[in-house]
């Protein structure tokens, strides 16, 4: 059943068989016709669009948060491997030490025997 003319929204009319929207003109003379289709498209598409750049900013995200706890990780390693490095430098220039404190200690009984032959003459 058709609605009266006045309470009918403007440039909705029926067809035999379909509701459409009748053709409306736009200045001089230039018609208009569609069913929205063009409309629902382009709002599809919007809508796939907004969802995968959500996706995107997910990813992002998860990515910075990724790189943020290799960059952690990584510089405790750094740190590891630096505190090794100078433990290990340390250990050796403690033998190292020792082994000159020996052989001076060597070189003092060498002299204090050499000392007690040149007395003895």
């Amino acid at each position: 059943m058709p609605l009266p003319p006045l309470l009918a929204p403007a440039g909705l009319t029926e067809f035999p068989g379909r509701s459409s929207l009748a053709p409306q003109t736009f200045g001089e003379g230039r018609v208009m016709q569609g069913n929205g289709t063009i409309m629902k498209k382009v709002a599809l598409t919007v809508a796939v669009l907004a969802l995968g750049l959500a996706a995107c900013e997910s990813k992002t995200a998860n990515a910075v948060d990724n790189t943020t706890v290799e960059n952690a990780v990584e510089a405790d390693a750094m740190a590891a491997e630096n505190s090794v490095d100078n433990a290990l430098d340390a250990a050796g220039n403690a033998v190292e030490n020792a082994g000159e404190s020996i052989e001076n200690a060597a070189e003092a009984t060498d002299n204090a025997a050499s000392n007690e032959v040149n007395a003895a003459q």
